[in-house]
């Protein structure tokens, strides 16, 4: 049983095909690893929070906010946790922030 050798024809082309493959797999994998990075990370661990006159969502996210996260997101999961159609909040109100 003989080895058969593989001759490339085109050399450019074959490096051009393996760059796209390499390029292609490294985009896929990048994008598998990221699935785990939602942008609603929060694991149901929260307080509540009196909203006082002058509050606003986004300065309540960024008093809430010991990581660095994006001021964002951090909004988008308060509003969700608390089933928010818009960033409105009301003195008096009691929402609920995660915890990180």
């Amino acid at each position: 049983m003989g080895r058969r050798k593989v001759r490339v024809a085109n050399r450019k082309r074959f490096t051009i095909f393996l760059s796209t493959v390499f390029v292609i797999t490294a985009i896929i994998f990048g994008g598998i690893l990221k699935l785990n990075l939602v942008y609603s990370s929060n694991d149901g661990n929260y307080t509540e929070m009196a909203i006082l006159s002058g509050d606003t969502l986004w300065e309540i996210a960024k008093r809430n906010n010991p990581y660095n996260k994006d001021i964002r997101i951090i909004i988008y999961e308060i509003m969700e946790i608390n089933n928010m159609k818009s960033a409105n909040i009301k003195a008096g109100s009691v929402i609920k922030i995660p915890t990180y």
